[in-house]
């Protein structure tokens, strides 16, 4: 048992793989092999294969895939200020509980 399980939450490494698992499963809705996405990305095909296999990539080149689905929206959610609220605020609001 390591860390992540104490605490139940997916380590960083099992993310990445259930990321590329999803990607993968989009990938395969648009019926685009990984060839032609890497033709219309300009990412290598070895990349998209390696990253589909083990959840590696850089930080880049998953935005490019991402835009050539066009799919590059859905990471504005990533890291949104926004999405949490702040407690302080949520105290000074009527009705927050």
């Amino acid at each position: 048992m390591d860390m992540y399980d104490l605490l139940g939450i997916k380590s960083p490494q099992t993310q990445a793989i259930e990321l590329a698992k999803r990607f993968k499963m989009c990938r395969k809705q648009f019926k685009i092999t990984q060839k032609d996405l890497a033709s219309k990305s300009g990412i290598k095909y070895g990349t998209i294969r390696h990253f589909e296999q083990t959840g590696q990539i850089s930080l880049t080149a998953l935005l490019v895939l991402a835009d050539t689905l066009n799919m590059l929206k859905d990471f504005e959610l990533l890291f949104n200020p926004e999405k949490y609220i702040d407690i302080r605020k949520l105290a000074n609001e009527d009705n927050w509980y």
